[in-house]
Formats: C-alpha cells, structure tokens, sequence
C-alpha cells in the first residue's frame, strides 16, 4: 500500500469510488426514465379522456423536454466518471513506468552482484 500512496497509484477504496460513481449514474438514469414514463401516462390519459390535440402534445412535449434534461445529466455524469477514469489511468501508467525503472536497477545491479560473487568464488578457489 505505501507504493500505491508513493506514486500517485489507486488504492482499493479509488476503486470503489469510480465503481460507485458508476452505479450512481445508472440508477439515476433509471429513475429518470421511470419519472418519463409516469409522466408520458397521464399525458396518454388525458388524451383518452377528451383532451385537444394542443394540450396533448404540450405535454409529451414537456415530458419529452425533462427527459431530454435527465439525458443530459445523465451524459454529464458520465463525462466527469470517464474524466475520473482518464486521471486514475494515468496515475497507473505513471506508477508502472516507475516500477519498471526500478526493476531494471535491481537487474543491473543483481547482475553486478552476480558477477562480484563470481570473481571472489575464482579468487577464493585460486588461493
């Protein structure tokens, strides 16, 4: 975990947040479309009961305007979350750039170790 807070990585609870976030978005959005639907019902409804044409479409129009309104909400939403994820994935290609320089120092130097315990085993068996 200290690697994760050293470069900049995600830890467990990001994770979740972004997950969380996610599943915000949709059950907005399922109530939204919920809330079109009731709404497009009495609009139905007052058209069977004798209603004029006019009034009719105002109100699938307006039902159609606060459903176009949760689209939008819904497409904001979304671009902050994608936004979230974009930071969160270069955080992650920061922190693995980081770790594969630090794995080819500890090859380069495994490798000079290797090779010093190689020339004192000769010098050893020499003597």
């Amino acid at each position: 975990m200290a690697l994760c807070s050293q470069t900049g990585a995600l830890g467990p609870g990001d994770r979740s947040r972004a997950s969380g976030g996610a599943k915000r978005t949709q059950a907005d959005a399922a109530q939204r479309t919920a809330a079109a639907a009731a709404q497009a019902a009495p609009a139905s409804a007052a058209a069977e009961a004798g209603t004029s044409p006019q009034e009719e479409l105002r109100a699938q129009l307006h039902a159609l305007q606060q459903q176009l309104d949760g689209v939008r909400e819904d497409q904001q939403a979304s671009a902050v979350l994608i936004r979230s994820l974009a930071e969160q994935n270069a955080q992650l290609v920061h922190a693995v750039d980081a770790l594969r320089a630090r794995t080819r120092w500890l090859g380069v130097a495994c490798a000079l170790l290797g090779v010093t315990t190689l020339g004192l085993l000769i010098w050893t068996l020499r003597l």
